[in-house]
């Protein structure tokens, strides 16, 4: 599917007329979307807050999608898949979380790499309705609409990803605002990088050649509870002869093994990133004695 036919799909399903790519506002937009990320319970968590300034309805949105985008991607932006064993339509809600009567699914645009992902109120899919039968030909149950109001702020959209992924803060969303289509950048609402601190802990002597650094390593974030360390790298103020210093670089490596070199300097330099994209570095040094 080409990116025309992808967007004629989307407004399909809507049930609404999408404005031609030239057409869709983006000048002080009344709908503002803002995400942040969080690592918990060993997945990655994206919240979404959506803010309705205006005086339309908010029906659908999607993130990930940028109109603008001619490439082979068909404007899809993300990359990394939810955090789902079940690869049907809709998540679930261990998955992506949704108010009440929305619900969320995968979209595809065809010969892309990259997907998008589209939040919808229930009128559009009538068993995402509260009180709706889940039961396939069976009379729908009449439940009022459920759009985002006018002068609304909606928090309650989350999806769980195996792996951060900075694209879910950083890209584009489409908005069905009234009987009007929105191309909006996505704003991030954590742009602080995390706390770290490193220290020296206890130094282990191994034999007459190599000692081990135990690196203390702490961080705090006003968002993300755990965001992730890795060591940098290990430096020093002598030339390093193969086997001087043995670490994982790029892990999140506590332990180093080093030459006893008698008066030499060690400089070891550690990287926090969270789950925004906001990083921070920090080292700290050991003379061997």
């Amino acid at each position: 599917m080409k990116k025309a036919n992808l967007l004629i799909s989307i407004a399909t399903l809507l049930g609404a007329t999408l404005l031609p790519v030239s057409a869709i506002a983006e000048n002080t937009p009344p709908v503002s979307i803002t995400a942040w990320g969080m690592h918990r319970g060993g997945v990655v968590i994206y919240k979404y807050q959506i803010k309705n300034a205006g005086t339309n309805p908010i029906k659908t949105f999607t993130i990930g999608f940028n109109p603008a985008d001619t490439s082979v991607n068909g404007g899809a932006e993300l990359a990394t898949m939810p955090n789902s064993k079940n690869k049907s339509f809709w998540l679930s809600p261990d998955v992506a979380t949704s108010p009440t009567g929305w619900g969320v699914a995968f979209k595809f645009p065809d010969e892309s790499p990259k997907f998008l992902l589209e939040w919808s109120e229930g009128n559009y899919e009538a068993k995402l309705r509260p009180g709706a039968s889940q039961v396939q030909g069976a009379p729908v149950v009449a439940n009022p609409a459920n759009d985002i109001p006018p002068g609304a702020s909606w928090d309650g959209f989350s999806v769980n990803l195996e792996k951060a992924d900075f694209s879910y803060v950083t890209g584009h969303a489409l908005v069905l605002y009234g009987n009007d289509t929105l191309s909006i950048p996505i704003k991030k609402g954590d742009t602080t990088p995390p706390k770290l601190t490193v220290s020296i802990g206890q130094v282990s002597k191994i034999d007459a050649a190599s000692s081990v650094l135990n690196i203390n390593v702490a961080t705090s974030d006003s968002y993300d509870p755990s965001p992730e360390v890795a060591l940098v790298s290990v430096t020093a103020n002598q030339a390093l002869n193969p086997g001087d210093v043995i670490a994982a670089i790029g892990k999140d490596t506590r332990q180093i093994t080093v030459s006893n070199a008698p008066g030499r300097i060690y400089e070891i330099r550690y990287a926090a990133i969270d789950a925004s994209g906001n990083k921070t570095t920090q080292s700290v040094s050991y003379q061997m004695q």
